[in-house]
């Protein structure tokens, strides 16, 4: 059973052209997915190391943290203000 699950997988590995659309089909995937998360270029860079390194470097009292405030901060008053366009 294990052999039919291997198998198919070592046939893509030795087509190079497969290959080569499988991991440009997760690249674009993984861009797209992160571009409509994200808010800004930081917020993109760092979902982008999170999404592919599976954990996010927290701290504190560094600077990424004030960082990612300040983007939390931008972000809600940008909302607010569209919001607010919306209604009038």
């Amino acid at each position: 059973m294990l052999d039919a699950l291997i198998s198919p997988l070592f046939s893509i590995l030795e087509n190079k052209f497969l290959l080569f659309i499988l991991i440009s089909l997760v690249i674009i995937g993984s861009i797209w997915f992160i571009k409509n998360k994200a808010k800004s270029g930081f917020s993109i860079s760092d979902r982008f190391f999170r999404f592919w390194t599976g954990h996010s470097i927290e701290s504190n009292n560094d600077l990424l943290s004030d960082i990612k405030e300040v983007e939390k901060f931008n972000y809600d008053i940008q909302y607010e203000c569209n919001i607010e366009k919306a209604k009038i």
